[in-house]
């Protein structure tokens, strides 16, 4: 049984739903550890719109999914979501990078290319982290002031 504390479908709702359908993919809210007791909003009180989702192969692995209670620290309206795997390792991951075919579709992460670097910095916006050095600074003195909003994206 999926509880959800979110009464209404939206036509986002249901895109999500058929396209989990036709990937054989598994919303875990609701479903599992302390969220299937409540299946707890996660934006503004009032709706479901974040989703932890799991593949077939994976579900079984999941011990505990929670909705953390809302902190303006980690977002301006969304709660910060939690969970839990045990038992997984390399050999089941690797087991799980096979289609249907079998065949495998593993993704090699990248090495850093040096070359790169430049492109890479001209993306850092320098006001943001200037905004993240000021917020630090205030955890580090104990001055934390939560009626600031700082846009970090």
């Amino acid at each position: 049984m999926i509880n959800s504390l979110d009464p209404i479908r939206n036509r986002y709702g249901n895109k999500i739903l058929d396209f989990c359908k036709g990937n054989n993919l598994f919303i875990v809210n609701g479903r599992i550890g302390e969220d299937r007791m409540t299946g707890k909003l996660t934006c503004k009180n009032a709706s479901i719109v974040d989703y932890c989702i799991s593949s077939t192969s994976l579900l079984k692995y999941f011990r505990n999914f929670s909705v953390l209670d809302f902190s303006h620290f980690y977002s301006d309206v969304h709660c910060a979501l939690a969970i839990s795997l045990s038992g997984l390792s390399l050999k089941n991951v690797e087991e799980m990078g096979e289609n249907r075919n079998g065949q495998t579709f593993s993704e090699k992460i990248k090495k850093w290319d040096n070359e790169k670097c430049h492109e890479f910095k001209d993306q850092i916006e320098q006001g943001k982290v200037d905004e993240l050095k000021i917020l630090l600074d205030e955890v580090e003195s104990g001055n934390l002031d939560f009626s600031k909003k700082v846009l970090v994206s």
